[in-house]
């Protein structure tokens, strides 16, 4: 079966290069987003890189959780799996959503997004400074701009079926939910990262379960 993952806000697959699953597992890069583009219409542009004629799986990693959600809404994969992420509105933190409202985040420059790699790490709560350094100089400025102002104006409330989610306990990004079906107990935001044996063995015994 094959898998297809979305990474977190303004990052790319390498985010994913220690996910070790059974399955194809495709990478859904970024496609160039229009201008206030709403998340839900983005999704749907970047779903048409999917095979929907055969089973498939998505695992969104925190934004790309939400982005994941919006496609499995209208495309219903065998199982959705959210990563560091949340499927509706009302689980950001109600700073975002106050953002969103007041559409102050339109006043940052482009130019300051994805800058100090050691400062976002230890927010993230990730160890790995030196991956996230390099996706971050890699990264776009202004797709991280569009992605910010498509989740500051998301409006989803409906959650899709098979879900699976998992959390970081430390998540200080978006906090974890009272009941994830996997708790990474001291974890941050970048447990794809920091425990990816522990994710990618209950991610697997996920999708065997669901083969039975």
């Amino acid at each position: 079966m094959k898998i297809y993952t979305i990474s977190g806000l303004g990052a790319d697959s390498r985010l994913f290069q220690n996910l070790q699953l059974e399955g194809e597992i495709i990478n859904l890069e970024w496609i160039q987003p229009t201008q206030y583009e709403s998340l839900k219409s983005y999704a749907l542009r970047l779903a048409e890189k999917i095979n929907k004629e055969e089973k498939f799986v998505l695992i969104g990693l925190s934004f790309g959780g939400m982005v994941a959600t919006e496609i499995a809404k209208k495309y219903k994969p065998e199982k959705l799996i959210l990563i560091s992420s949340v499927p509706t509105r009302k689980e950001l933190r109600p700073l975002y959503r106050f953002i969103g409202q007041t559409q102050i985040n339109k006043l940052i420059p482009t130019m300051t997004m994805n800058q100090n790699a050691k400062l976002l790490a230890k927010i993230f709560g990730t160890k790995e400074v030196a991956v996230l350094d390099a996706i971050l100089k890699g990264s776009n400025p202004r797709f991280t701009k569009e992605f910010i102002n498509m989740i500051l104006n998301w409006n989803n409330s409906q959650i899709p079926e098979n879900i699976v989610r998992i959390h970081g306990e430390k998540d200080l990004i978006l906090p974890c939910p009272q009941n994830p079906d996997l708790k990474i107990e001291k974890g941050g935001h970048l447990i794809i990262l920091d425990n990816h044996k522990e994710v990618s063995d209950f991610i697997d015994q996920k999708l065997n379960s669901n083969q039975d």
